[in-house]
């Protein structure tokens, strides 16, 4: 299962381009914890401003790279941000993941999200790499903790025996 930031730079292309079109620069997660966009920074152009492409545009995302249907799939989304009270991204952001709390359901805190592991087909998150301090990551390695029923509250992930996940900011309910 690959982890969000062996997502984060891999090339952009489209099925009828040949090139590179840009980098992922990070991913953007729905409430039940997909990815719903990836933020793309193109390879050309004068102004390389981050763009914010739906998933759906893209026909393949994996370790080696991202492949739009056509490389007009590019072009800013006319949505615009989806980072709002609906989503959050992994290292960017007044909602990021990165960096975290990781509280248990009693309100210990194990460490901090380090990371995210996704599904591989569904590039939803399965799990999350929990960080204990750089130092700690070096000498022992992160655990990864299963992400089924976590919920943002109060800043923290906090890990709950419910059936889904909500990472909607400080326990809003989902739609």
């Amino acid at each position: 299962m690959p982890r969000g930031r062996e997502l984060i730079q891999i090339p952009v292309s489209a099925v009828d381009g040949d090139g590179v079109l840009g980098e992922v620069a990070d991913l953007v997660f729905d409430a039940r914890g997909r990815v719903s966009a990836l933020c793309v920074i193109p390879a050309k152009g004068l102004f390389r401003k981050e763009r914010q492409v739906g998933i759906e545009r893209f026909v393949a995302v994996g370790a080696k790279g991202a492949v739009l249907a056509a490389a007009e799939g590019l072009e800013e989304e006319p949505a615009g941000d989806k980072t709002g009270p609906a989503g959050c991204r992994l290292k960017g952001g007044p909602h990021k993941l990165w960096g975290r709390p990781i509280l248990l359901q009693d309100g210990r805190e194990i460490g901090t999200v380090g990371d995210v592991v996704l599904e591989e087909e569904t590039l939803e998150i399965w799990g999350f790499e929990v960080s204990d301090g750089a130092l700690m990551d070096v000498l022992e390695g992160r655990a990864v903790v299963e992400a089924q029923g976590a919920v943002m509250r109060d800043g923290a992930v906090v890990l709950t025996d419910l059936s889904h996940m909500n990472l909607q900011p400080d326990g809003h309910p989902n739609s």
